[in-house]
């Protein structure tokens, strides 16, 4: 019951500690996680806490909240929280994603998070015991989206391992060149030439040939709508800011009416299975559409990919995420203060091209990859909603536990 939640500052149930000044963090082989002010940044050896916590972003433009599970180390970036009371530190983290932390500056020439500013702002403070019920609810919840992101890196790091020794680094070719076995079945294995030939990109594997990228892949970039063209429902729009971990965000998509969208801009409709790139701000950020995404279309700043031919999703996917690619984008990127990309530049670039019956044994691998992790995306994207909706009702005491 509510009425047994107590009306208070953080000042009166917490200290802001500063964090302390570290190097080497970057490149540390130590098992501490290391934060700053927007997250985890590194590792080290030592510890700044003794069990977990709460971390709060001080100096930036931008300055986040987050939770460490276990002892941490915080740099000068940024404060923990210390408790003067009793106080589940998970539930914090969450009351805490509730404020504006970036509204508390303390107006020095560096935004900075003010002290002050934070011991002054109120809350509404439940027993311990429902304090833990309700980070218990939102922390389940946050651990399946942890799972599921976790189980995402992993097979998509297969996949692009696997792209890499194959169309990269050319593995099994070296191997039968050599006389090594390829370690892939033989069916696989037979695919590759036990030679290499000579190309305008180097030596390439023998019957392989040198493409050029308009003729592989089919792309488009937005038409570049204005605010005005703006409306609060209709077909929603891509913008850069869509494009974050590997997904799209599409509560941040604007629209425009669906009686614009047919007449003037259907042909920058997106289907199932494009890959978006952005193309300005960070460079190179990717997602793939998924039918839960649409309907939806182009933007200004970023360019929808598809394969054309034998070059399905699987290796146009890999491709776009290679050291190659992204080698060829930013060298090709221009702009004094932003650097920015278009579908000009792509026409220069080149890509080694194996046979149809290579791409298609990849495919075989890596479609059932991504399919499992755009699945694994639904969920993570679904819980996110789920978790949102209900942390308010939770933090206020709306919903009871």
């Amino acid at each position: 019951m509510t009425n047994k939640w107590r009306q208070c500052c953080w000042g009166d149930i917490a200290v802001l500690e500063y964090g302390k000044a570290l190097r080497g963090y970057e490149n540390s082989a130590g098992r501490i996680p290391v934060f700053g002010t927007n997250g985890r940044i590194g590792s080290h050896d030592q510890a700044l806490t003794r069990s977990s916590g709460v971390i709060i972003g001080r100096k930036g433009a931008y300055r986040g909240v987050h939770y460490c599970g276990e002892p941490f180390f915080v740099i000068d970036t940024a404060f923990y929280l210390r408790p003067k009371c009793d106080l589940d530190m998970r539930w914090a983290y969450y009351q805490l994603k509730t404020q504006d932390i970036n509204a508390m500056d303390s107006g020095s020439a560096i935004p900075s998070t003010s002290r002050g500013s934070f011991y002054a702002l109120n809350l509404r403070l439940p027993p311990l015991p429902i304090q833990k019920r309700i980070a218990h609810i939102l922390g389940t919840l946050d651990d399946k989206i942890e799972l599921n992101r976790r189980m995402n890196e992993t097979l998509e790091a297969m996949a692009r391992a696997i792209f890499k020794s194959w169309f990269v680094d050319f593995d099994p070719v070296h191997a039968k060149a050599a006389g090594r076995d390829t370690g892939l079945p033989k069916h696989i294995a037979d695919l590759f030439p036990s030679e290499f030939q000579r190309s305008e990109l180097g030596l390439i594997p023998k019957g392989w040939r040198v493409g050029k990228f308009p003729d592989q892949i089919d792309f488009l970039e937005g038409p570049g709508l204005r605010n005005w063209q703006y409306r609060e429902t209709g077909v929603k729009f891509l913008n850069i800011r869509c494009i974050a971990d590997g997904d799209l965000d599409m509560p941040r998509a604007n629209s425009i009416s669906e009686t614009e969208f047919v007449s003037r801009y259907s042909h920058f409709a997106l289907s199932e299975d494009d890959i978006v790139i952005s193309t300005s701000g960070t460079l190179g950020r990717l997602a793939i559409v998924r039918q839960d995404h649409l309907p939806a279309m182009l933007n200004t700043s970023i360019i929808r990919m598809r394969g054309r031919g034998s070059l399905a999703l699987g290796y146009l996917w890999n491709f776009l995420q290679s050291a190659y690619f992204l080698e060829e984008m930013f060298a090709a990127a221009c702009g004094s203060v932003q650097l920015n990309f278009g579908p000009t530049h792509l026409n220069s670039i080149k890509l080694v091209m194996p046979p149809g019956h290579l791409v298609e044994s990849f495919e075989q691998t890596a479609q059932p990859i991504i399919r499992q992790s755009l699945r694994n995306r639904r969920v993570i994207h679904a819980v996110g909603a789920y978790r949102d909706a209900i942390l308010p009702k939770l933090l206020s005491g709306e919903l009871a536990v």
